[in-house]
């Protein structure tokens, strides 16, 4: 299943935005979870935060596909981690991401035999930077 994250945008510089965390909803041990994000503004930059609140459950393993071969700036794939119990931020770039639906999916994947949300209870929230 998908869980369609919260884009928060920041539309100015010195201008603040109230970010929303959306959780994951599997609840099946091993079972990875794509989070789609869907840009407001093209070419932007964007932190994206990933929380592994279990405090014993280990880390949650983030990977983001590389972008559709048509847009310009598309890059490679990236991977990483987030440790247990601790919310990790990163910062992508739109165009080295983006899908031919215009979406950017981020796959989160549990430590073995865990689960997303209820033993992870991982989150993710985006804020759009601006120009």
């Amino acid at each position: 299943m998908a869980v369609a994250v919260t884009n928060s945008p920041l539309t100015a510089y010195g201008t603040e935005a109230v970010v929303t965390f959306s959780a994951a909803t599997s609840t099946v041990a091993n079972t990875a979870e794509v989070f789609t994000i869907t840009p407001t503004r093209p070419s932007s930059k964007m932190v994206v935060m990933i929380t592994a609140g279990g405090a014993t459950e280990g880390a949650v393993a983030w990977s983001i596909a590389a972008g559709a071969s048509n847009h310009f700036g598309s890059g490679a794939a990236d991977t990483g981690s987030v440790a247990q119990a601790t919310t990790e931020a990163l910062v992508i770039d739109t165009a080295r991401h983006m899908s031919s639906t215009g979406t950017i999916p981020i796959t989160l994947t549990p430590a073995t035999g865990k689960k997303l949300l209820t033993d992870h209870v991982a989150t993710m929230a985006v804020i759009e930077l601006p120009f």
